[in-house]
C-alpha cells in the first residue's frame, strides 16, 4: 500500500498474513470459548518521547481480507479513526492533505491503521482479525549527519481476535477505537497543552 508519499507500510504486515493463515484453525480452537484480544497497547517511555513536538498528522487506514460480508468498509474506518483523534484534539487529518501539509514548516507524521479479516465460514464459522497501528515520520540519522530517512517512531502492539462472523464489524470498530484513544494519549502525554 503506498501512502503517496514514498513509503511502504506493509512490511512487517505481510508476514503477518501468512503466520495469520496457518495459525487461524489452531487459534480458533484454542480460544473458541473465549473472545479476547491478546495483547494490549505499548503505552512505554520511548514511545511517548517519540511523540514530542509533533505538529501534526495524516492518518490512513487500510482494510485487507474476508470483509465482503462484514459490514466494513475502508472509508467508515477512516472516518472513525480521524473523528477519534480529533474528539482527543490530536491534530489529525486524512492521506489527501498530506500534499497541503508538505508546504507547511511541520512535516507531519503518518499514522498507518492496518486492518486484516481472515473467516473461515465452511468449516468453524468464525473469523480472526489484526489491527495494527504504525506512526511514520521522516527523521535525521546520528550516522551520517544530515541524512533522513522515513522511519517508524511510534506503533502500537496489533490487537488480534477471535470472533463469530456476526461479531466482526462492532469488533473491529471496537479496537480500531481503542488503538486511536491509546494513540491519543500518549500523544497527549507527550505534548501537554498548557
Amino acid at each position: 500500500m503506498n501512502l503517496s508519499n514514498g513509503c511502504l507500510f506493509l512490511r512487517p504486515f505481510a508476514d503477518l498474513f501468512a503466520v495469520m493463515n496457518r495459525a487461524l484453525v489452531g487459534t480458533i480452537v484454542l480460544f473458541s470459548t473465549v473472545s479476547q484480544p491478546l495483547v494490549g497497547q505499548d503505552e512505554n517511555d520511548a514511545n511517548r518521547q517519540a511523540l514530542v513536538g509533533l505538529k501534526g498528522i495524516v492518518i490512513r487506514v487500510g482494510l485487507f481480507g474476508d470483509v465482503a460480508g462484514s459490514g466494513l468498509t475502508q472509508d467508515q474506518l477512516q472516518a472513525a479513526a480521524e473523528l477519534e483523534l480529533r474528539r482527543a484534539d490530536v491534530p489529525a487529518h486524512p492521506i489527501t492533505d498530506t500534499l497541503a501539509n508538505r508546504r507547511t514548516p511541520h512535516v507531519p507524521g503518518v499514522l498507518a491503521v492496518l486492518i486484516r479479516v481472515s473467516c473461515d465460514e465452511e468449516h468453524i464459522h468464525t473469523c480472526m482479525y489484526l489491527v495494527t497501528a504504525e506512526l511514520g515520520e521522516y527523521v535525521m540519522l546520528a550516522r551520517p549527519p544530515g541524512i533522513r530517512v522515513f522511519a517508524i517512531t511510534w506503533e502500537a502492539r496489533p490487537g488480534v481476535n477471535v470472533v463469530v462472523p456476526e461479531n466482526v464489524r462492532r469488533s473491529v470498530q471496537d479496537e480500531v477505537r481503542d488503538m486511536m484513544d491509546g494513540f491519543a494519549n500518549t500523544y497527549l502525554a507527550a505534548n501537554p497543552k498548557h
